[in-house]
């Protein structure tokens, strides 16, 4: 008889919150200084329970409650800005500035560099949890053929995430997820699929995978691997984040022919954690890239069809509560042309996935039943709908 009360409790909880009228806010992120296009912002509301990024254009669009009067957008290097909606506005440009971070010195020995990474790295049993823990997320993809939304969906996740002492792989169980149905149809799907997209978000930890972390862009260089220090260039600066705590920001880019990546670093001075990471491709380096899993290009070209590599881009966040560093977003975007020769046919695709943990319990902490889990290598519109997911068709813009 409880747990019937609670159900219904449940059930009615759930049918208010989707009968609540919303707006649709879309805007466009820039520089303030240069109007540069800022890709990877943070758009949320005082709770956080409604958030998106911006694209690699800039623009976003973001479903709020009607009673939402204001929204924070963020972004790393930039000052946050709080911005005042009204229900009568769908329409604002965004436009941040750059934080002052006082840069006390600067170290452009590589050597000199790396031992602040292999010290990172050494620390990671002291800094990260050494137990099981239980994570919940958000997780949200989106993919475009030539900036027409061809699939998005929305799940929320359960995850159990192993200690950082040992590297097992962490589970997934998908709690309730949305599918925007209201999407092109397009023959993308006839020759390629993509799969693991919440698996690669967690294999993302560079805390948890230091020599595995690269999961979408495939290379062998790892610019956090002590042998291939040598195919890089680093440069450290010591500098002061908005609290006035001092941060290490390491600059690294290709030095060697077969270096692809570069990026952002960032180690809390007083505890050698890693905080935060941004890397991507070197634009000079994308002839020597690939997004696509090799047996799949081989595929490919054998009918006709081969793929032109445009752009990758992620950023890791961790955040710091008791004393201990957890992962807290992840965010990557890639991109690349399909070309089919023998039908003059020429796409850009391009893949959005973020991943935002709202939830972490180290209490009653159990590892997901197998048949619950997340089915590797199956792309994860051929698993909604089962028995268990809660999955709910939802038209035009999600949440």
């Amino acid at each position: 008889m409880k747990q019937t009360i609670l159900n219904i409790i449940f059930l009615f909880i759930t049918s208010y919150l989707y009968s609540q009228d919303f707006k649709i806010i879309k805007g466009i992120v820039n520089d303030f200084d240069d109007n540069r296009i800022l890709e990877f912002v943070n758009i949320y509301d005082k709770n956080k329970q409604y958030a998106t990024s911006s694209d690699i254009n800039g623009r976003f669009l973001i479903k709020l409650p009607l009673k939402t009067k204001i929204i924070y957008v963020s972004h790393i290097g930039y000052n946050t800005k709080k911005i005042k909606i009204n229900r009568y506005k769908d329409s604002i440009n965004v436009k941040l500035r750059k934080s002052i971070k006082k840069i006390e010195e600067v170290i452009v020995n590589p050597k000199a560099v790396t031992l602040f990474i292999d010290v990172a790295k050494s620390k990671i049993v002291e800094n990260y949890s050494n137990r099981a823990i239980k994570m919940r997320a958000w997780f949200n993809e989106k993919i475009t053929e030539n900036d027409t939304c061809i699939e998005e969906i929305d799940a929320l996740l359960d995850i159990y995430k192993n200690s950082y002492s040992n590297r097992r792989r962490d589970q997934i169980q998908i709690l309730r997820a949305k599918k925007n149905d209201s999407v092109k149809k397009t023959q993308i799907w006839d020759y390629i699929t993509f799969i693991n997209g919440p698996y690669e978000m967690i294999k993302s930890d560079i805390a948890k995978y230091p020599k595995k972390f690269i999961v979408v862009a495939l290379s062998n260089l790892n610019f956090l691997k002590k042998r291939h220090y040598k195919h890089f260039n680093y440069k450290l600066s010591i500098i002061k984040n908005k609290n006035g705590e001092n941060e290490y920001l390491i600059l690294f880019k290709p030095k060697s022919k077969r270096a692809v990546y570069k990026g952002e670093i960032y180690i809390d001075a007083k505890s050698m954690a890693f905080k935060k990471m941004k890397y991507s491709y070197d634009n000079e380096r994308l002839e020597k890239v690939n997004s696509i899993i090799s047996s799949t290009e081989l595929d490919l070209n054998s009918s006709g069809m081969y793929t032109q590599n445009l752009m990758f881009n992620s950023i890791v966040n961790f955040k710091k509560i008791k004393g201990l560093w957890y992962l807290d977003n992840v965010r990557a975007i890639y991109s690349f042309n399909f070309i089919h020769t023998y039908y003059d046919y020429k796409s850009k695709i391009t893949v959005y996935d973020n991943l935002r943990v709202i939830n972490i319990s180290s209490k009653n902490v159990k590892p997901i039943r197998l048949r619950n889990q997340l089915i590797r290598s199956m792309p994860l519109h051929k698993q909604l709908g089962s028995n268990k997911v809660n999955y709910i068709k939802m038209r035009g813009a999600i949440k």
